[in-house]
């Protein structure tokens, strides 16, 4: 029992200090972001990314991402504490924690 309560406080504390990365699109005007831990259920994260492209449309992005702390259903103690934003070439979004 006291390997388990160890393995839970590693997966927690090593979760909780990462920084997650999410990959951008280029020339896209940022408007707003949101990350989710997607209720009690689902053992994964969910983004989502709006923002404005040089035509002037706004288009909305969403990614998902798996989370072991999650399956395990302590994902509110392992949420990221930083996204960093950074841009690709690619015209979709990718979280990386």
């Amino acid at each position: 029992m006291k390997y388990f309560i160890f393995a839970c406080f590693l997966l927690i504390s090593s979760a909780a200090f990462a920084d997650c990365t999410l990959y951008v699109p280029q020339n896209c005007a940022y408007k707003g972001s949101s990350l989710s831990t997607s209720g009690d259920k689902s053992p994964g994260y969910v983004v989502e990314y709006d923002c404005q492209q040089p035509d002037g449309m706004i288009v909305k992005y969403m990614d998902w991402d798996f989370s072991i702390t999650k399956y395990f259903g302590l994902g509110r103690f392992s949420v990221p504490r930083k996204t960093i934003f950074k841009e690709w070439k690619k015209d979709s979004i990718e979280l990386s924690c």
